[in-house]
């Protein structure tokens, strides 16, 4: 989502709820790619589009309500150009096995893990976590995918200054 060159500068990074290889490899990921397929399928028609990601942004907001999301693709028309889109963010899950070109490997890193997630594979996120070995994690529990959680900012805020006073 950034461009390689901006992320290259980055001397701080923090990942939300992210993952660095999205299918896990071999036996562990053969339920996802098997959900990956069964969703851009679901792609071919509005109708079955429109129930698919009823079901995920449910899966997303989860165990929090999905009225509290931000509008998405349920919000407008899903028309052959929008489900074209969607099915390019499943080939990229599908396709991504490493942190992103550009990465900066010195940079200090947070990782914010969703202990409820429902879309990041426990094994995605160990991946990520042996990825960034020096990254400092923070688990928030009882929180789904999309974070919706009022402490998310303060701790990212806290992070933030913790180090940049470290460095005065």
């Amino acid at each position: 989502m950034i461009p390689a060159n901006v992320l290259a500068q980055a001397d701080a990074v923090v990942l939300l709820a992210s993952f660095a290889t999205f299918v896990p490899p071999g036996r562990e990921g053969r339920r996802l790619r098997a959900a990956l397929t069964g969703m851009a399928a679901s792609l071919e028609d509005e109708v079955r589009a429109r129930e698919m990601l009823g079901n995920f942004t449910a899966k997303v907001a989860e165990p929090q309500s999905a009225d509290l999301l931000p509008p998405g693709p349920l919000d407008g028309p899903l028309d052959e150009a929008n489900r074209a889109r969607l099915r390019q963010d499943l080939d990229l899950l599908a396709g991504c096995h490493s942190l992103p070109d550009g990465f900066p490997l010195g940079a200090r890193v947070l990782i914010v893990e969703a202990g409820s997630d429902r879309i990041v594979e426990p094994q995605a996120r160990t991946l990520l976590r042996a990825a960034l070995p020096a990254a400092e994690v923070l688990t928030l529990p009882g929180v789904g995918h999309a974070l919706l959680s009022d402490g998310v900012m303060a701790n990212v805020i806290d992070w933030v200054e913790s180090w940049r006073d470290a460095e005065e």
